[in-house]
């Protein structure tokens, strides 16, 4: 059987009644082929000191049909037995574009199903437990797919605050290489994406397998290569000793596993990925507001006379949103206190929030709010109320972190006290955006009960924003994690915007942005403009770099605008207004990644009917006296283009001692697509931290 997604085909193999084997994933195959042979050919020889037969290495593979690889399902009874499955499929219902096995192990009383289906991959593993006995679950996977056995390296990501989506690149070799994320949460550490790539893959050439599990709890992944040369790879929600009993009627669902094939190298993927997600995020149709967040001008201090004079500067300079951020609520002075206080500060807002509301809406922005409801600050009315509603356990003193605690959200109490304060905060003030924060790891995350509660609680946040989102469909959600530590896709089925990162240093988030978008398409990730001396890092930026680097994303700002010189308001009201009239090609195009021949360059270019925009970010100076020229890629071979530099702002004067370049003449240069990618384009001179922003349009 086979299942065709776009431009990736999956087939599976079935012996006998077992759980089929995958047999292919990646190339799509001929609609006539020959899925028999194709099986046939997928059989080994064995050589001695094997099993008489091979194990199957099933969607699920087991250890009751003697697997010598990572099984997908590690259940049993509990005195210890029963822990041996060997499912039988009972049923199959397939389409087109989907397939559903189910499966039972008779003797052992329980049921599975596994479901795949959509252009991009998904697949879900569901288990019911159909006995008269409790089973202790200490793994389930979601469907194991293959990795091909061309493929030569496989590319995990990691990261630290201020640091995200660094790769890390491993050959594929006989064992395992195992990532976990265990702090429960996506993570900056271990976000669970994955690519399995050929040698010599490249951003346009090669073939490339991506994974991606949407969860933002605990997570595993593992890529194996047995003794004999088959490989899989499996991903899986985290979970601890005991966490996961499944009483008898009991079932439950892993997180959806997404996976995409590219026969173009890394463009194809992001492509698939971009459109996969703008399509269960249809919201975004409207315009991205450019947003003004208030955290790195005031931080905590509050004052109604100079956020206002903030909001009318925002206002001038094109913003469209203006955010409060933390210290708005309880006694919120600095990071010790009030969490869980979701009521407004009397002491800074004697007349609440509504006169800063009323001035962001009289400048025809929308107004925004911070809030972190999962975390409680020790120092808190809250707490005081409720001590023993923590996700700690109960008989320890709980660890601190940031200062705050974690609410266990798995409790429905405290899903409900939870909502009903900001659902309350929701209905009495025009707030159409809401910045949900998440400041600290789950440390040690006992439930009351004793037992392990991340899944638990992961599960009890996204009911409890699914049901916000119900009660309030016109605000808009960001998920934020002291930046980018809660970016995936069981997020974004809920909120329409992720902070990629903590840094604001236009440098290092020339990088971290260009590794997002293999997954993540430009409108949801926010990226501002922040403060001349950058308040992570410490390097100073011009306004150039920074305010074009915020307008390759969802762009905003949050920079003291009071310290701007005159020159620095020219650049980003000159730019805001660029990003503005691109931002439609940016956030509904096709994106080709580029490649710069410099060090720590970037590229991207998105394609939209007869526009194009490329933008070409460089973290350091070239490595020779003039650059290589830049090959565009993704336009019509037999179309002639224009190409013009529209962010001129960007040129030292010192550096057009030979003249100015052709892209910056109003004309700009035409040339066929198939010239502009074989010979590409001379750009100017460029300075550490340069971002280039090129417009294309077709000449007819």
């Amino acid at each position: 059987m086979r299942i065709d997604g776009k431009g990736v085909t999956l087939v599976l193999a079935q012996r006998e009644n077992q759980l089929p084997e995958p047999i292919h994933f990646g190339a799509p195959l001929p609609p006539g082929e020959d899925l028999l042979a194709l099986s046939s050919m997928a059989r080994r020889s064995l050589s001695g000191g094997a099993l008489d037969t091979l194990a199957p290495l099933s969607l699920l593979p087991e250890e009751g049909r003697s697997t010598t690889g990572r099984p997908g399902l590690c259940v049993c009874a509990p005195d210890g037995g029963g822990w041996l499955t060997a499912f039988h499929v009972t049923t199959i219902d397939q389409t087109p574009q989907s397939i559903t096995i189910a499966a039972e192990d008779a003797g052992l009383a329980l049921r599975l199903e596994l479901s795949f289906e959509g252009a991009v991959l998904t697949a879900r593993t569901h288990l019911t437990n159909k006995s008269d006995t409790p089973r202790l679950l200490s793994q389930l996977s979601a469907p194991a797919l293959p990795i091909f056995e061309h493929a030569r390296r496989l590319v995990t990501f990691t990261g630290r605050w201020i640091g995200e989506f660094h790769e890390v690149a491993r050959p594929i070799e006989p064992g395992e290489i195992v990532v976990e994320a265990r702090t429960g949460r996506t993570s900056h550490e271990h976000p669970p994406y994955a690519l399995a790539e050929m040698a010599g893959t490249t951003a346009n050439l090669g073939e490339v397998l991506a994974f991606h599990l949407g969860w933002s709890g605990g997570h595993t992944m593992a890529c194996e290569e047995l003794a004999d040369g088959r490989r899989q790879i499996q991903f899986g929600a985290l979970y601890r000793p005991g966490e996961i009993i499944l009483e008898p009627g009991d079932s439950i669902t892993t997180p959806t596993l997404h996976a995409a094939y590219s026969n173009c190298g890394r463009s194809g993927i992001a492509q698939a990925f971009h459109a996969h997600v703008r399509s269960f995020i249809g919201h975004q149709a409207r315009p991205r507001p450019v947003t003004y967040n208030s955290w790195e001008a005031v931080y905590f201090n509050h004052d109604l006379a100079s956020l206002k004079g903030l909001a009318e500067q925002a206002a001038s300079l094109g913003a469209e949103r203006f955010v409060l951020d933390d210290g708005w609520f309880g006694t919120r002075d600095d990071d010790t206190t009030s969490l869980g206080d979701w009521t407004v500060d009397p002491r800074k807002w004697p007349d609440g929030l509504g006169p800063l509301i009323d001035v962001v809406l009289g400048l025809n922005m929308e107004f925004g709010l911070w809030i972190e409801p999962e975390m409680v600050s020790p120092d808190s009315v809250f707490l005081r109320e409720h001590p023993h509603w923590l996700l700690a356990d109960p008989d320890r003193p709980p660890l601190l972190g940031r200062n705050q605690l974690v609410l266990d959200l798995g409790r429905a109490d405290v899903r409900d006290a939870l909502f009903d304060t900001i659902d309350k905060l929701l209905s009495s003030h025009p707030i159409g955006y809401v910045k949900w924060d998440h400041n600290r790891v789950l440390s040690a995350p006992s439930g009351g009960d004793g037992r392990a509660g991340v899944v638990r609680h992961t599960e009890g946040f996204y009911a409890l924003l699914d049901r916000l989102v119900a009660a309030h469909p016109n605000v808009e959600f960001e998920s934020c994690a002291s930046g980018g530590g809660r970016i995936d896709y069981g997020v974004l089925q809920r909120a329409g915007r992720v902070w990629l990162s903590d840094s604001n240093d236009a440098v290092e988030r020339m990088r971290m942005q260009h590794t997002a978008a293999l997954f993540v398409p430009p409108e949801v990730i926010g990226s501002h403009v922040g403060p001349r001396n950058s308040h992570t890092s410490g390097r100073v930026l011009s306004m150039a770099a920074r305010a074009a680097t915020a307008a390759s994303r969802h762009m905003g700002f949050e920079c003291n605008l009071s310290e701007l010189t005159e020159a620095e308001r020219k650049t980003l009201a000159r730019i805001v207004s660029i990003h503005k009239a691109i931002r439609p090609i940016l956030f509904g195009g096709t994106i080709h990644f580029l490649e710069p021949e410099e060090p720590q360059a970037y590229g991207e270019l998105y394609t939209l009917a007869d526009r194009f925009v490329a933008f070409v970010s460089f973290a350091q100076a070239p490595a020779r006296a003039s650059t290589r020229p830049l090959r565009l890629e993704g336009l019509e071979p037999q179309t002639r283009y224009r190409v013009r530099l529209i962010n001129q702002e960007a040129v030292d004067e010192r550096d057009l001692r030979s003249g100015p370049s052709p892209l910056m003449d109003e004309r700009g240069v035409v040339q066929f697509g198939e010239t502009l990618q074989r010979v590409g384009l001379h750009l100017p001179i460029h300075r550490p931290a340069t971002v280039w922003i090129l417009e294309g349009e077709r000449v007819s």
